[in-house]
């Protein structure tokens, strides 16, 4: 035995690794999600400016990440703010 793990165990671990980095990501982005909300809300910026404020390389990653996530539009959210008493999020 030479104390190195098996494949098996090396693929393990690995393929542990990606899932709990995709969820840290998935959390990062879902906090990035809530205050472009409030910046929709506001009025003031352009979509792209508030996706990029919050942090997103790329306004459209943006949109359907917040669609995603909220089940409209950020430019339905700004043409509608009723919308975001409805969502839950």
């Amino acid at each position: 035995m030479s104390g190195l793990p098996r494949p098996d165990e090396q693929i393990s671990y690995i393929a542990s690794r990606e899932v709990a980095r995709r969820h840290l990501c998935a959390i990062c982005r879902c906090s990035a999600l809530k205050p472009a909300r409030d910046l929709l809300n506001a009025g003031g910026s352009t979509v792209t400016q508030i996706a990029f404020d919050c942090g997103f390389s790329s306004s459209q990653y943006f949109a359907t990440c917040y669609k995603k996530r909220f089940g409209f539009s950020p430019q339905d959210t700004r043409r509608e703010p009723r919308l975001m008493a409805c969502s839950g999020g």
